[in-house]
């Protein structure tokens, strides 16, 4: 029978900021107590974006490769889609707020939302470490509103940087800048720079954590592990025999590994004998994980987890497009006049991820870019525009103030 595993990297608070000082948690310690997080926003955030989560967990389990191992980081791509979400307007800013789950709140209780998140975060555990950045890259060339600029300053912390997006120069910064806040798990987001675009949106986050109890070394044996194809390796399989929290379902079964302080944890999910893993994956979905991780229980558990460590790129574009957020890719639909006067889009949405996994704990690392282009008809090579009326065409004379249209015409010969 082939077993797969599906890991959930949780990088959501469960619980608040300890005043516990960093240090190395010993195999036999006790869990350091853990506290109520005080601020009620990140709540919302989480119960919103859960089913974001799954939501785009399946879908891109569906389009990936059928032996392709896969990370995403639904959070990571939240700030972004959210720092353009501050910008757009009408149905694009719709769809994004749906998507995001807020879709039936304010464009301000959003964004403080996602504040307090932001800020509630990397202090939840000090015994573990976890930074998370946003930055706007301007091109000198082209012009941001300064409302959109202080809003994500306030509310996302995002830095902004102005520069000449098509110099090498640029983009060895920006892959720096990666490099930096991901402390090398993603060295590189860029192969060449970012000529022709208006601007890019980027969020890094890393996360290291140390187990609450470690694996130990010594238990580390060569075992098999049988991939998706029905190939048998051999791999370094950890192993550890312990009271931890566990669920039982029909399709799976889920175990609770948590760092340090336990305000973060991973959950490993196997699907049980004769479940296809996309059935246990379309199950997910369908679960109240919340709920579902409150009912879990300390079970005697003898668990084997192979030492890993995995690298992933994905272009999210049609992913989003298929989960609903289409117009911020279109360049005659895209209502991003929040950001700048000028008629942009977004051109690209991609994530590059990393993970190690081994007896101490984990280490992960995450960056989600957004790449915006001012719209242009395809084939354009000038620098400027070229409009012809030597055909039919419609016209419309309207009052730019109030938006009443007076005529409307169309010529079809002269």
């Amino acid at each position: 029978m082939k077993k797969y595993l599906i890991i959930l990297y949780s990088l959501m608070a469960m619980g608040a900021i300890t005043s516990c000082n960093s240090h190395i948690i010993d195999i036999d310690e006790p869990n350091p107590e853990v506290v109520v997080c005080p601020v009620s926003n990140t709540g919302i955030v989480y119960k919103r974006s859960s089913n974001m989560a799954f939501d785009l967990f399946e879908k891109v389990n569906s389009t990936a490769k059928k032996d392709e191992n896969f990370m995403i980081s639904p959070i990571s791509l939240s700030e972004v889609l959210g720092m353009i979400s501050t910008g757009a307007e009408g149905e694009t800013r719709n769809e994004l707020n749906k998507f995001l789950g807020f879709g039936d709140v304010s464009q301000a209780e959003m964004c403080v939302a996602f504040k307090d998140l932001n800020s509630w975060l990397p202090s939840a555990d000090e015994m573990t470490t976890l930074n998370l950045a946003n930055s706007m890259w301007i091109d000198d060339d082209f012009s941001v509103l300064d409302t959109y600029k202080s809003t994500n300053q306030n509310y996302f912390d995002a830095e902004t940087r102005v520069a000449d997006l098509a110099a090498e120069k640029t983009k060895d910064e920006i892959n720096s800048w990666c490099d930096k806040q991901t402390k090398g798990c993603i060295k590189k987001i860029l192969d060449k720079p970012l000529d022709g675009s208006a601007m890019a949106l980027i969020n890094a986050l890393y996360f290291k954590g140390e187990w609450t109890k470690r694996f130990k070394t010594s238990e580390t044996t060569k075992k098999p592990f049988t991939s998706a194809n029905g190939n048998v390796s051999e791999v370094d399989m950890m192993h550890k025999y312990d009271d931890l929290k566990y669920i039982w379902r029909e399709k799976f079964r889920m175990v609770e590994l948590p760092y340090g302080n336990g305000n973060f944890c991973m959950y490993v999910i196997l699907p049980n004998e004769g479940v296809k893993l996309e059935e246990c994956v379309a199950n997910l979905k369908n679960e109240d994980m919340g709920n579902l991780f409150k009912r879990m229980s300390f079970t005697p558990i003898d668990l084997s987890m192979p030492k890993m460590k995995l690298e992933y790129n994905i272009e999210l574009n049609d992913i989003l497009k298929d989960l609903g957020v289409k117009r911020i890719f279109s360049p005659f639909d895209a209502e991003l006049h929040g950001i700048s006067p000028a008629d942009i889009y977004v051109s690209l949405v991609k994530q590059f991820s990393y993970i190690n996994v081994d007896e101490a704990g984990s280490e992960a690392g995450v960056v989600t870019y957004a790449k915006v282009d001012v719209a242009a008809f395809e084939g354009e090579t000038t620098s400027y525009v070229e409009i012809n009326m030597n055909r039919p065409f419609v016209y419309i004379i309207r009052d730019t103030q109030t938006g009443a249209i007076l005529f409307m015409g169309r010529v079809m010969t002269l």
